[in-house]
């Protein structure tokens, strides 16, 4: 509740029941169970929800009443700015009753008192009244709140199964020893080489040995000179 607006309202309403329940002739509207207190709570409720936005009965209520309690004030204050007015009406009542319908009390002292009970009762009548009003107009001009959406969660994402490892047959089992299937693939494989010489013999053309082309060489002995006697052993 916004104490900025709910006292605007309050004092704008309380100014409005003051006014009728004080004003000659209209005043008299206040005989049908105080009709200006209900009325001015009910605008002053009506007045909260123009400057809120929204009213609850609560709220209403509150703002009904606080107008009333206001209104209760003024009338208070206005019933005291009157007491000349009210103990010279009295002065005159009592000098044209007599002493003998007055017993002899001097009725124009009874003004002040009059005035202020007076006072606090209409108080206390503003402020219920006011209440009521105010609840009233909160259950009619009650802002229901918004709705609010229903929470739709997001679609979930499709399942895309991982894709099946391809298929490989299983190897069938060895059932023959490697050994016998090696000696069995050799002989075949070695039958099938070309021999060394004959590849050499295609290759390479007649060649003439050695020992023809090169004539026969005899190697000779080097000469050895013969000893000189005058020259001493060695």
């Amino acid at each position: 509740m916004n104490g900025k607006n709910l006292f605007l309202a309050g004092l704008i309403g309380g100014v409005a029941i003051a006014a009728l329940s004080n004003i000659p002739i209209i005043r008299i509207g206040n005989c049908l169970l105080c009709m200006w207190v209900w009325v001015g709570g009910i605008f002053a409720a009506w007045l909260y929800k123009r400057f809120q936005g929204s009213l609850t009965p609560g709220q209403g209520a509150g703002v009904g009443a606080l107008a009333g309690v206001i209104a209760g004030l003024i009338g208070i204050v206005i019933g005291l700015l009157g007491f000349a007015g009210t103990q010279a009406a009295l002065s005159a009542a009592s000098q044209y009753l007599g002493p003998e319908v007055t017993g002899g009390v001097d009725v124009a002292s009874l003004a002040g008192p009059l005035a202020i009970v007076g006072g606090f009762f209409n108080l206390i009548l503003f402020t219920i009244f006011g209440t009521l009003g105010g609840l009233i107009a909160g259950s009619i001009f009650n802002s229901k709140p918004e709705a609010v959406p229903a929470y739709t969660p997001p679609p979930a994402p499709a399942y895309v199964p991982p894709p099946a490892p391809a298929y490989v047959p299983p190897v069938a089992p060895i059932t023959e020893p490697v050994v016998s299937m090696v000696e069995e693939t050799l002989p075949e494989q070695i039958s099938d080489v070309t021999p060394v010489e004959e590849i050499l013999s295609e290759q390479i053309p007649d060649v003439t040995p050695v020992e023809e082309i090169l004539p026969e060489f005899t190697p000779e002995e080097p000469a050895i000179p013969p000893a000189d006697p005058d020259q001493p052993a060695v």
